[in-house]
């Protein structure tokens, strides 16, 4: 039996304001200070789309290598929650903005193929103190977009490592901010014993909105061997939807998992179809960056390279330019390494210097660690030199 998981993970768009009204979408605002009569589904309102999510959302599919739909429309997805207050959500059921895409894990050279990205809006959020509780509206609304794997990821170091990278791929796009303690990245998890191609399985359980990767990493890994369990003793695990306690370290039902049509998904009367013109799509993939995945599958192939160093490397510019210049001149990836991950991180934190943004110049760097080679300096002497460059 073959461990099958599947993620669908949750992003909070980076922009000013919601995805159907202008309300601001600020981190820890007072609660009730960032709603209007369309975030709070007053009747006679009229939701209006915000073009910002569509241009993210078109460059999230362009970093991804999906296939940027010049159709796609909105649906109603019909459930109750309290802190939800028209009752539906609107989302992108029947015609998705982005179908399939891939990211490359650098270190095992595995693709993980992505079925679909949709955008769809986020609920409000229910608070509980010690003795009431309350719902906080100010999230209704905030523009999400909505990426689904498929069930190809065996374990929970794979998950851990893909969601590393497509964080880092999206930050570095400019589409969110990334920051899990802020909701901007929330996990759902899908797990399931059988073989990924046959219906052998026919059964998942869904754990939703881990808190972290290491989380993800630990459910995984825990829901795969009490699947197991079961199966081994004759039971069949049921299709259903838990709770991971990160804490105790196990998961526990919560209940039984819906089927789509239980939402009884309609088109959304309100909106019109969205139609995407190639140039728009264009502009969009011309304002990417280098993206982390390129270049992690450059370093990693770098002798004396770890991924976590790759990893650090990858997603911090001005570390990179610094690397790569030294290398050039030296081609000794461990002296520099050493000195620009060790010692220049070191002299940093203890002088209030920021880590990921040395003060000085790649050239200035890279001539260092050319001279020390050259000259055979010793370690002070080069310590000295690196204080001098840092103004110290």
């Amino acid at each position: 039996m073959q461990l099958i998981v599947g993620l669908e993970i949750h992003v909070e768009l980076k922009t000013n304001s919601k995805m159907f009204c202008s309300c601001g979408t600020r981190f820890g605002a007072p609660a009730g200070s960032q709603c209007c009569p369309i975030c709070m589904g007053l009747p006679g309102t009229l939701p209006l789309l915000n073009e910002e999510v569509v241009r993210l959302g078109v460059i999230a599919g362009a970093a991804l290598h999906s296939e940027i739909q010049p159709y796609s429309s909105f649906d109603r997805k019909q459930y109750f929650y309290p802190d939800m207050p028209k009752g539906y959500q609107i989302t992108q059921h029947f015609h998705p903005l982005c179908l399939g895409g891939w990211l490359t894990l650098p270190e095992s050279g595995k693709r993980i193929e992505l079925e679909e990205m949709h955008l769809e809006e986020d609920s409000g959020k229910l608070v509980h103190d010690t003795d009431s509780s309350y719902i906080n509206l100010n999230r209704c609304g905030i523009p999400l977009l909505e990426i689904v794997t498929k069930p190809v990821i065996e374990n929970g170091d794979q998950a851990y490592e893909f969601l590393s990278l497509l964080r880092d791929t999206l930050v570095c796009s400019g589409v969110t901010t990334g920051k899990m303690q802020e909701g901007a990245l929330r996990v759902d998890v899908n797990v399931s014993l059988g073989n990924v191609n046959s219906n052998s399985g026919m059964y998942r359980t869904e754990m939703k909105n881990l808190s972290s990767f290491r989380a993800v990493r630990m459910a995984i890994d825990h829901e795969g061997e009490r699947q197991k369990k079961l199966l081994d003793d004759g039971i069949k695990p049921l299709s259903e939807t838990r709770r991971w306690d990160e804490k105790g370290g196990f998961s526990e039902p919560l209940r039984e998992k819906g089927n789509a049509i239980d939402y009884r998904y309609l088109p959304e009367p309100d909106l019109l179809p969205l139609f995407i013109s190639e140039d728009f799509i264009h502009q969009c993939k011309k304002s990417l960056p280098i993206l982390p995945e390129e270049t992690l599958l450059r370093l990693i192939t770098i002798p004396n390279m770890k991924s976590n160093q790759a990893s650090i490397l990858a997603n911090n510019r001005q570390l990179l330019a610094c690397f790569d210049a030294a290398y050039a001149r030296t081609r000794d990836a461990k002296r520099i390494l050493n000195w620009l991950l060790g010692d220049y991180r070191a002299i940093a934190k203890k002088n209030n210097l920021s880590p990921e943004n040395p003060p000085f110049d790649p050239n200035d760097f890279a001539e260092l660690m050319n001279l020390s080679i050259e000259r055979d300096l010793n370690y002070q002497e080069i310590r000295n030199k690196m204080m001098l460059m840092c103004r110290l």
